[in-house]
């Protein structure tokens, strides 16, 4: 299956927001007040890693007050990020590696731990100086005995942990949503915040960032344009942005104060695994028909849908695009994995768009 060009990703974008396919923003999902932590200090520990870590919040402010946390039992929380995924560590979840290595069409299994650990350091040392920290205390489950809490993480320089790893091919984006418009640091919806982090993912893909420096997908690049984005990464190892989706100077001044990097602070090379084969393209595979549920299409043969619920569209790199409303028609041309299929769909303008769309959101069984 060929693959879409970033040019060709971000032109998809546009004529979904023109055509007004994506549904309107959508209200808190949990309706629970945000609380914020201050002077937050990352806590080492063996279950940490990109996207999930242990922290000690110290102070609990309220408006203008701010009131201390006095035991460490009530300050030690474990944290998981919003809306970003990043490359796995533990070689155990097998089948979560699986399905990263696809997203990013990694040469191997290999890759997406070096990127994980990648990841995981990234963020040790972005949350290196005391940060800030957004909770709505909504569970986010996990293995560990301490409960885990989604939250949105803001350095003490200014930067924003989720969007700089997406910004440095760190993260894709996926998982749990919360609207921040009544954030002041974001004051987004979730659609805006959504395209914020999808703007970020395509440059980062633009410039072969972390994960999309050895996608086996990616149109191959011409010897000068390789030389740029090398002397590019070289003057800009990584990039940090804030929640308003402005980026740093480039330098590693994310990771200490927010003019001068911290000693100690500089960042790893990224990881260039090489030799490994590339991983085959997904094959499309047929599914009977279970009881009360729509079958899987069949190995070559094409059907069309009309959608029961708002679904999110990918484009076949992949990277959301946004969402068509409920009672849009598509065609499903085949599966591309275990979960999704590649679709059709036409734009009111009459323009024919190849996407992703997961099998459960076009009412499919898996």
């Amino acid at each position: 299956m060929s693959r879409s060009t970033p040019l060709f990703a971000s032109s998809i974008v546009a004529i979904l927001l023109v055509a007004a396919l994506a549904v309107p923003p959508q209200a808190n999902a949990s309706g629970k007040k945000w609380r914020t932590y201050v002077d937050c200090e990352y806590r080492p520990s063996s279950g940490n890693d990109g996207d999930s870590f242990h922290v000690d919040c110290m102070k609990l402010q309220n408006g203008r007050e701010v009131k201390e946390i006095k035991t460490e039992k009530a300050r030690h929380k474990l944290l998981r990020l919003y809306y970003v995924d990043t490359p796995e560590t533990a070689k155990d979840l097998g089948s979560r590696i699986e399905e990263q290595q696809v997203y990013w069409s990694l040469p191997d299994a290999a890759s997406v731990l070096r990127y994980g650990k990648e990841a995981e350091l990234f963020t040790e040392h972005f949350l290196a100086r005391p940060f800030t920290v957004y909770t709505k205390l909504d569970d986010a489950l996990g293995r560990s005995k301490l409960g885990r809490e989604y939250a949105l993480v803001v350095n003490n320089a200014g930067f924003e942990l989720a969007l700089s790893l997406v910004r440095n091919g760190l993260a894709r984006v996926y998982g749990m949503k919360e609207d921040l418009s009544d954030l002041d640091d974001y004051k987004k919806t979730k659609a805006a915040w959504e395209h914020t982090l999808a703007a970020a993912e395509n440059a980062a893909r633009n410039e072969r960032r972390g994960c999309w420096a050895v996608s086996t997908n990616l149109p191959p690049l011409s010897p000068m344009e390789k030389a740029r984005l090398d002397g590019l990464k070289r003057q800009t190892p990584y990039v940090f942005m804030t929640p308003g989706g402005s980026t740093s100077s480039g330098t590693a001044s994310g990771f200490g104060a927010a003019s001068t990097p911290a000693a100690g602070t500089s960042m790893p090379q990224p990881v260039r695994p090489t030799g490994p084969a590339p991983v085959a393209a997904p094959t499309a595979l047929a599914r009977p028909a279970s009881t009360g549920t729509a079958a899987s299409p069949a190995a070559g043969a094409t059907r069309t849908v009309t959608l029961a619920k708002p679904t999110y569209l990918y484009p076949l790199n992949p990277q959301p695009l946004g969402q068509l409303r409920a009672g849009a028609t598509l065609q499903i041309i085949k599966l591309v994995n275990s979960k999704q299929a590649q679709v059709r769909f036409t734009t009111p303008t009459g323009r024919t768009i190849d996407a992703i769309a997961n099998l459960s959101d076009l009412g499919i069984k898996p």
